[in-house]
């Protein structure tokens, strides 16, 4: 930024329109280059991924009209649209099976089941089993 004595006429600042910003501030008259870019360094992370993105952003008019559907529905009720959610499950594997389902825990004690005496259900019962009293209760 540089401070000027005086605004210059306006001949004078249209002559430089697009290489130099004259405005006030504060009252005072100023001057600076115009538009001013500051340098952009991409991270490691970006550079890594940015193949994958360049693919997925080519490749999103390439889909069928269901599967764009699917993205688009899929996205409602979120931030994204479906073609930002295309390219964030084909960067990060958003869609992998764990992402959206957790399996059982594995029986531990196997022998706990074993020796546990099972119920017999009544028409339209069902068996649940109850982990904190080690059982079977038909309901």
């Amino acid at each position: 930024m540089a401070k000027l004595e005086v605004m210059p006429q306006q001949a004078i600042i249209d002559s430089f329109k697009g290489t130099i910003d004259f405005y006030l501030w504060m009252g005072i008259p100023c001057a600076r280059k115009w538009p001013f870019i500051p340098p952009y360094v991409r991270s490691p992370q970006e550079l890594a991924t940015h193949e994958a993105f360049a693919w997925a952003a080519a490749n999103w008019n390439s889909l069928s009209p269901e599967v764009v559907s699917a993205y688009n529905e899929t996205a409602q009720g979120s931030s994204l649209s479906g073609r930002d959610l295309f390219v964030k499950s084909f960067i990060s594997d958003y869609f992998r099976e764990s992402q959206w389902y957790t399996p059982p825990p594995p029986i531990q004690y196997l022998n706990d089941l074993l020796d546990v005496s099972v119920p017999a259900p009544s028409d339209g019962e069902r068996l649940t089993w109850e982990a904190d009293t080690i059982t079977w209760k038909a309901i």
